[in-house]
């Protein structure tokens, strides 16, 4: 419940996207439909690709608000409608991930799966200072179900709570 409340929270400021991928739609995709969270979410099962381009799209988001970062400045701390903080939520992830294990891809591409680690761990790596903020949500906490790195999994944090106050 307290995802639910959070994002509900979230969604209402202007000045905050909710962009994710849910493979169940239910914490993302149908309570967005209409919103302008909605296009940058991918949900259900049966298009891993759909999942893979919304990472691709926001790495790339990420890349140009650090390229556009100013001088002397290592990362954003204002966001307003027109450049969101944007919160990624990534719901059962290694759910995706055992799914994409089976994607079919195009000879010489690499395995899906290995495509999704690697734009999850760019986003973890380098998302803070463009203005992007992850929610792993899963029901196992296991840094090794999502296989990432001991480096990777001490940069990310866990939350049991709930705040009105703007965590950035």
């Amino acid at each position: 419940m307290w995802c639910y409340s959070a994002l509900a929270q979230l969604a209402r400021l202007d000045d905050v996207l909710i962009a994710g991928s849910d493979l169940s739609g239910l914490l993302l995709g149908r309570p967005y439909v209409g919103t302008r969270h909605h296009e940058w979410q991918a949900t259900g099962s049966a298009d891993v690709e759909a999942h893979r381009d919304l990472l691709v799209r926001l790495v790339a988001e990420m890349d140009t608000r650090i390229r556009n970062l100013p001088p002397r400045r290592d990362k954003f701390t204002r966001f307003h409608a027109g450049f969101p903080l944007i919160v990624v939520v990534l719901e059962e992830f290694a759910g995706l991930l055992r799914l994409a294990s089976t994607a079919p891809v195009e000879k010489g591409q690499p395995k899906m799966r290995e495509q999704l680690l690697a734009l999850y761990g760019r986003l973890v790596s380098e998302g803070h200072k463009a203005g992007l903020r992850l929610m792993v949500v899963t029901q196992r906490a296991d840094a090794t179900v999502v296989g990432v790195s001991s480096a990777v999994s001490s940069a990310c944090g866990s939350a049991s709570g709930s705040t009105t106050r703007r965590p950035w």
